[in-house]
């Protein structure tokens, strides 16, 4: 695989260039660090990282591709949530995406207060991170979110992780290298 390696706040993604990956076949990922392993996913020419030990299970729908990433044993209090909307067929109209995430950046922005937030172009994709403190759960929680958008093909992702106060650092620890090392087809 060819590709690029775009950096930020922590994070980078690896854009799969046009014509290099075809339907059906496998992408070529770097190595998995250790204690981790690459879970692809076919329909969005993706690929995401897992913790040993942790489980990624699928939730489709008609227009949405939905995976969850979560402890043993926490599924209810931490994990990490990944939304895939494919962009419209070709003819049909559609929302442009880096609008969409803004908008919903600015409405989750009018009801928490951001530890940190941050917003840039990486390639085609245009994102947005952003983390917060959600004062009114009881045990209270963290959320880190990432919104991916690329007005190209009219796909955006959504990537959210949620543990409590408590357990933050350790299981901010484990999820870091899922956001360290994510997969995309620019053409998706």
């Amino acid at each position: 695989m060819t590709g690029r390696v775009l950096s930020g706040w922590g994070f980078f993604l690896v854009i799969l260039l046009c014509g290099m990956v075809h339907p059906g076949r496998a992408i070529e990922l770097p190595e998995a660090p250790p204690g981790y392993s690459w879970r692809q996913v076919g329909e969005l020419k993706a690929a995401f990282l897992v913790p040993g030990g942790w489980r990624f299970a699928p939730d489709r729908t008609a227009n949405r591709v939905t995976f969850h990433i979560t402890a043993p044993g926490d599924s209810d209090r931490a994990g990490l949530t990944i939304v895939a909307v494919p962009g419209p067929e070709e003819g049909e109209g559609g929302v442009v995406p880096s609008r969409l995430i803004s908008a919903l950046y600015n409405e989750i922005r009018k009801h928490r207060g951001f530890e940190r937030a941050q917003a840039a172009a990486q390639g085609p994709f245009k994102t947005i991170r952003f983390q917060y403190r959600d004062p009114s759960d009881a045990p209270r929680f963290r959320e880190y979110s990432l919104l991916v958008a690329n007005d190209r093909t009219g796909t955006f992702y959504v990537l959210v992780f949620r543990a409590p106060l408590e357990s933050w650092d350790e299981q901010w620890r484990t999820v870091a290298p899922v956001f360290d090392a994510i997969v995309l087809d620019d053409e998706i």
